[in-house]
C-alpha cells in the first residue's frame, strides 16, 4: 500500500476513534449506534471508491531510517512538552490532568453534581486515554496519553516530510522552530513607541487580546487543538497537488476534527470551502449531495450537543474595535504585516506548488484576529494554526527545494533564524531536569478538587466554567443524552 494512503488511511482512524467513543458513551445507544453506522458506511464507501490514481506517488520513497528518525523526533517533542510526566508540563495541564482524572474515575457522560452541570466540551485528545484508563488503571494513563499523543504528532511529520523531494526532516525542524516576530515586538518595547505590546509576543488592547504562540508552545500549551489542525492541513496540502480532489475525504477530515477543536475545524473551513466552490460541479450531483448529508447526518449529535454549551453565551466575545482603543487598527496592521503577510513577500520570488493554499492562509490570518473569543482570544490563537502550519511548509519548501539563492532566500532565512531563538530557548528549558506540578494520579492542587473548580477559580469567575458546561434542559439533554 503506497505511503500517502496509509496516511490518510491512519489519519482518519485516529481522528475518527474519538468521535466513536463520544457516540457510543455520551448519546442514548439507539442513537449513538446508529450515528456510528452511518459515518462507518460512509467511510467504507469512500475506501471502496478511492482509486490509485488519485494517490500522490511520492517522487523518491521514504526509507525506513526516515520513518524511524521521525517516529524518535516525535517521541522526543512529547518527552520534552510533558506529555508522559517525564518533566514540567505547562500550567494549561493542571487542568488536562483534572479532566483525565474526572474522566477515568466518573461514569460517563461526565457529571458534576456540585455544579449541578453535564460535561460539554471537545474532549477528542483526552477520551482514548481515559477509556483505557478505566480499564487497565488510572496510573497508566501518563504512558497511554504519550503513546497516543506521540502517534498523533508521528503522523503529521510522516504527513509534512511528504511534500518535500529532499532534506525531508527539514520541514519538521522548520515546524517546530518557526516563531513570531519576537524581535520587532522587543524593538518597538525598547523604543517605548507601543504601550500596547507585551513580551514575549502578545498584543493586548484593553481586554482584546492578539497573541499567535509558535508551534512548539502551542503543542505544550494544548495538543488537542494542534494535532486536527494538522492533519487537516496535511489533508488540504494533499489536495493541493492533485488534479482531482476527493471532497468526501476532505469533508470527513473536517467533521472528524470537531470534536477535538472546534476552533481548529473553523480554522480548516475555509480551505474545505475554497476546494468545494473550486469543484462546485462535481458537489452538485444528486448523488454527491445524498452522501454528503447523510454523512453529516451521522455527526449530527455531536454538532447539537456543542450547540448546547452554556458557553454559547459567555460575555467574552467582542470584535477588535469594540475594544476602547481609538487607533486600534495601526496595532492590528503591525501585528498581521510582520507575523503573517511579510512572508507572502518572501514566497512570491519563489516557484512552490502551494501558492493557493498561502493565499487562503493569508487572507484567513488576516480576518480572524479582528474577532475574539474566549478570554484570551481563543479563536485566534487555535483557528490559526491550520494556516501557519500550510504556511510554515511553504517557507521549508523554498528554503530547501529553490536553487535560485537571491538577497530575497538570504534575507527570509535570516528573519526565520533569528526569529527561532525564543523556541531554541524554550527547547533548551525543556532539556533541564524537572517535574510536573500536578499529574493525572495526583490531579488535585490546592483547593481544586475537580476541573470546573479549577476554571472558576483560575479565572475569577463563572465564565470559564460555563464554557464547559451542558446547558440544563437543552435538547441535547432531554433527548440524546445518554442516562
Amino acid at each position: 500500500m503506497k505511503i500517502i494512503k496509509i496516511l490518510k488511511i491512519s489519519s482518519l482512524v485516529y481522528l475518527l476513534i474519538p468521535t466513536y467513543l463520544f457516540l457510543l458513551t455520551w448519546v442514548r445507544a439507539e442513537i449513538g449506534i446508529s450515528a456510528c453506522l452511518i459515518i462507518s458506511l460512509f467511510v467504507f464507501n469512500y475506501l471502496k471508491n478511492t482509486q490509485s490514481d488519485d494517490i500522490r506517488r511520492l517522487k523518491t520513497p521514504l526509507s525506513w531510517l526516515t520513518v524511524s528518525l521521525v517516529f524518535i523526533l516525535a517521541l522526543v517533542l512529547n518527552l520534552l512538552v510533558g506529555i508522559g510526566e517525564f518533566r514540567e508540563q505547562t500550567v494549561d495541564f493542571m487542568a488536562n490532568n483534572l479532566k483525565y482524572r474526572d474522566l477515568v474515575q466518573n461514569k460517563w457522560p461526565l457529571y458534576y453534581p456540585d455544579f449541578k452541570v453535564y460535561m460539554c466540551y471537545y474532549l477528542g485528545y483526552y477520551l482514548p486515554t481515559a477509556a483505557l484508563g478505566k480499564i487497565v488503571g488510572i496510573e497508566y494513563c501518563r504512558y497511554i496519553s504519550l503513546a497516543w499523543s506521540t502517534t498523533g504528532a508521528f503522523l503529521v511529520f510522516l504527513w509534512a516530510i511528504t511534500f518535500l523531494d529532499k532534506y525531508r526532516l527539514s520541514v519538521i525542524a522548520v515546524i517546530i522552530l518557526f516563531s513570531n516576530a519576537w524581535l520587532l515586538y522587543k524593538v518597538m518595547l525598547w523604543l517605548d513607541f507601543q504601550t500596547y505590546i507585551y513580551p514575549p509576543y502578545h498584543v493586548k488592547l484593553n481586554d482584546f487580546w492578539l497573541m499567535r504562540p509558535p508551534f512548539w508552545e502551542g503543542f505544550a500549551l494544548a495538543p488537542q487543538h494542534v494535532l486536527p489542525a494538522c492533519f487537516g492541513a496535511c489533508f488540504m496540502l494533499e489536495a493541493n497537488v492533485l488534479k482531482k480532489v476527493n471532497l468526501d475525504e476532505i469533508l470527513l477530515m473536517l467533521l472528524a476534527t470537531m470534536y477535538w477543536s472546534p476552533l481548529a475545524s473553523i480554522g480548516i473551513f475555509p480551505f474545505v470551502l475554497y476546494y468545494y466552490f473550486n469543484n462546485w460541479s462535481s458537489f452538485f450531483m444528486l448523488k454527491s449531495i445524498f452522501e454528503k448529508t447523510f454523512l453529516v447526518l451521522g455527526f449530527t449529535p455531536l454538532i447539537i450537543y456543542f450547540l448546547s454549551t452554556q458557553g454559547v453565551n459567555s460575555d467574552n466575545t467582542q470584535f477588535m474595535w469594540q475594544a476602547g482603543i481609538e487607533k486600534w487598527y495601526w496595532t492590528y496592521l503591525f501585528y498581521i504585516v510582520f507575523n503573517f503577510l511579510i512572508w507572502y513577500f518572501f514566497l512570491k520570488q519563489f516557484e512552490h506548488p502551494f501558492t493557493k493554499m498561502v493565499n487562503v492562509a493569508l487572507f484567513f490570518l488576516t480576518i480572524v484576529p479582528l474577532y475574539q473569543i474566549g478570554i484570551a482570544n481563543d479563536l485566534n490563537i487555535r483557528a490559526s494554526v491550520p494556516s501557519m502550519f500550510i504556511l510554515t511548509v511553504a517557507i521549508a519548501y523554498v528554503f530547501v527545494q529553490t536553487q535560485s539563492r537571491k538577497l530575497y532566500f538570504w534575507l527570509g532565512l535570516a528573519f526565520f533564524l533569528v526569529n527561532t531563538l525564543p523556541t531554541l530557548h524554550q527547547v533548551y528549558k525543556s532539556i533541564l531536569l524537572s517535574k510536573p506540578q500536578t499529574t493525572i494520579v495526583k490531579a488535585d492542587y490546592k483547593q481544586f478538587h475537580n476541573m470546573l473548580s479549577f476554571q472558576q477559580v483560575m479565572y475569577g469567575d463563572s465564565t470559564a466554567v460555563l464554557e464547559y458546561s451542558l446547558k440544563n434542559d437543552s435538547f441535547f439533554e432531554k433527548h440524546l443524552l445518554r442516562k
